[in-house]
């Protein structure tokens, strides 16, 4: 990268917040708050929710990047993506096309939720074994079967989103922050129109509903918003600032994140 790219490159952000007693993820609160530093507001608290391949969200409670919350928050697009390549034959529902024709399973989302819900239970980052493909799997097999896969979809979504949106709402009641105005999505899963209205729907039933759109809106693509939170890491880290928070990643000391350089930072 350093060749091709002909400037100084920045890896390994994460020891220093492990050294400091944290998790060292999630890793973009503090950038995304930098990122969507117009956006914010200073009595309203704006979150950002990836849809990767798990679910984690930022919460900002207005302009102080310090303040920034992340957590990551359940298996996503892996449930997905396993359902349809079981259920399907297909790598992943393109567009959602089948998820927004399926009707919610009332029992399967009442089982699948405490699963789902085992990150946010433990307050940790998730990993290898947390992503319940197994179990998706199995239910892939017999909603294939019963040509249930579409509701099978639409039950999972529906469940990620209940379970985000839950995480959201319990930092925001925790911390005593100003109440949720807007909900970003980015990450692949944005582009599932059904992951998209279960989120919609969700936000439907709270008292004051927050606005629900993709981040494209604010001129950052969807894919492209973990790429410029790490860019804006690497600038972090190259004037000696902090990569990370206290609220997110848990850890007990404020220590700069110099990272690993290739080239001279200050070039």
């Amino acid at each position: 990268i350093l060749e091709a790219a002909g400037c100084p490159v920045v890896s390994d952000l994460r020891s220093a917040d492990l050294l400091a007693g944290g998790e060292g993820a999630p890793i973009t609160p503090k950038a995304d708050a930098i990122l969507l530093r117009r956006q914010l507001r200073p009595a309203s608290t704006l979150a950002v929710v990836n849809l990767g391949g798990f679910a984690n969200a930022t919460v900002l409670p207005g302009p102080d990047p310090t303040a920034a919350i992340g957590f990551d928050c359940c298996p996503c697009n892996h449930l997905l993506d396993a359902a349809s390549r079981v259920g399907l034959g297909r790598p992943y529902d393109d567009g959602g096309r089948l998820t927004v024709t399926g009707t919610v399973d009332a029992d399967l989302v009442e089982s699948l939720l405490p699963r789902l819900n085992t990150l946010l239970d433990d307050a940790r980052s998730g990993g290898d074994g947390d992503d319940a493909i197994d179990v998706v799997e199995g239910l892939a097999e017999t909603a294939r079967a019963g040509n249930g896969v579409p509701d099978l979809l639409a039950s999972l979504a529906h469940v990620i989103a209940t379970v985000v949106m839950g995480g959201v709402r319990t930092r925001i009641q925790r911390h005593g922050l100003p109440p949720l105005e807007r909900v970003l999505l980015a990450g692949g899963g944005v582009h599932n129109a059904g992951l998209r209205d279960a989120f919609g729907e969700l936000a439907s039933w709270e008292p004051a509903p927050p606005r629900i759109e993709p981040i494209d809106v604010t001129g950052v693509p969807a894919e492209a918003r973990e790429a410029v939170d790490m860019a804006i890491l690497g600038l972090l880290a190259r004037d000696g600032l902090d990569t990370t928070t206290r609220r997110s990643t848990g850890r007990r000391d404020a220590m700069p994140a110099t990272g690993s350089w290739i080239g001279r930072p200050g070039s």
